[in-house]
């Protein structure tokens, strides 16, 4: 894991954005991956990435290349770095003592970009953190997996020591005791970290979808910041196709309905096998799995009228779903005894 970066220490305004780009372009990668992957040291990338030292014209296409890899993005951010680099060029190279006027510096900044240009850079940006994100998710995911065979080889190793020891004979019975204990010991951290690690996946699932939402909010701004959709090579994609054929709502009811099914099956499946096993029941939330029957606003950005469904306005008879998890016209439960209430 990276650790975090300290303040920018550029002698000017410039040296500093040039350090922020960098900063962003390299986001979650280590000083050790740097000095791997580029023939600069630990303690060059640390100047490089504070301020104090300009990243060099070469190496700075060397970054985006490796770190970009949608074309139209690379090609964006390559010419950025290149228009902050040369900036900081200039802003190095006016600054002397006694001359630092307000011309000077103003004249070493980067042109202004027009209203749909920053739009696309704040897009590119949106997308970086998606990409992060999504990178910080796999490897969650990854990490879990990892923790759960760790878990579950010591699991079979104490298993194994425990009929070992009842086995053997006294003198090495002490021995076998002493390496139990230890095994225990280790499963009850492994365990302890995979409790940790399954909730920083909750964490960073969560952060994929706050990602996800910025990047649609910024290619939204794009649409309203020209006319034209895709001059720089952006593609727009409609907040209606993003995950799928969500355009067509009544569709959904039913693979909602499919995949209730499906976990119904999945916590019977379990309870069984864990019959089966002799392990202790478990208590399990009532869940309401009753769907809100209504009808589809015209416009799918509107303010929604029920909190928590969007665009979507409850037909007559429809009840609102109480704490309790009854309908308030008396109806019963949405889920009972694990079962799911269809509307």
């Amino acid at each position: 894991m990276a650790r975090p970066l300290g303040e920018l220490r550029g002698t000017t305004e410039q040296a500093n954005e040039l350090a922020r780009w960098l900063r962003k372009i390299t986001n979650g990668v280590g000083v050790r991956q740097l000095e791997a992957d580029f023939p600069y040291s630990k303690s060059m990338w640390t100047q490089f990435r504070n301020g104090s030292r300009l990243v060099p014209k070469e190496l700075l296409g060397q970054v985006v290349n490796r770190y970009l890899r949608e074309p139209a993005m690379r090609q964006r951010q390559l010419d950025l770095g290149l228009r902050l680099l040369d900036a900081a060029r200039q802003s190095a190279a006016a600054r002397t003592p006694g001359e630092g006027s307000e011309f000077t510096r103003a004249a070493a900044r980067p042109r202004h970009l027009d209203s749909f240009a920053q739009a696309v850079l704040r897009l590119d940006d949106a997308r970086l953190r998606q990409m992060e994100a999504i990178r910080r998710l796999t490897a969650s995911e990854r990490r879990c997996e990892q923790l759960q065979d760790l878990v579950s080889a010591l699991e079979q190793r104490c298993t194994l020591l425990e009929h070992e020891r009842d086995r053997a004979r006294d003198e090495v019975r002490a021995e076998l005791q002493q390496a139990l204990e230890m095994s225990v010991e280790y499963r009850r951290q492994a365990n302890h970290k995979l409790k940790r690690a399954r909730r920083a996946r909750i964490e960073a699932y969560e952060l994929r979808l706050a990602a996800e939402a910025q990047v649609t909010r910024a290619q939204l701004g794009m649409s309203r910041d020209s006319a034209v959709p895709d001059e720089m090579g952006t593609a727009l994609v409609p907040p209606s196709a993003t995950a799928g054929n969500l355009a067509s709502l009544e569709g959904l009811a039913p693979a909602l309905h499919a995949m209730d099914d499906e976990l119904d099956e999945d916590d019977q499946g379990r309870d069984e096998l864990r019959t089966a096993l002799r392990l202790p029941a478990v208590d399990r939330p009532v869940h309401d799995a009753t769907l809100l029957r209504g009808t589809v606003e015209e416009s799918p950005l509107s303010p929604s009228p029920v909190p928590g469904v969007g665009g979507v306005r409850p037909s007559a008879g429809d009840g609102e779903a109480t704490g309790d998890g009854r309908e308030a016209d008396g109806g019963s439960p949405g889920r009972a005894g694990g079962h799911a209430h269809r509307p």
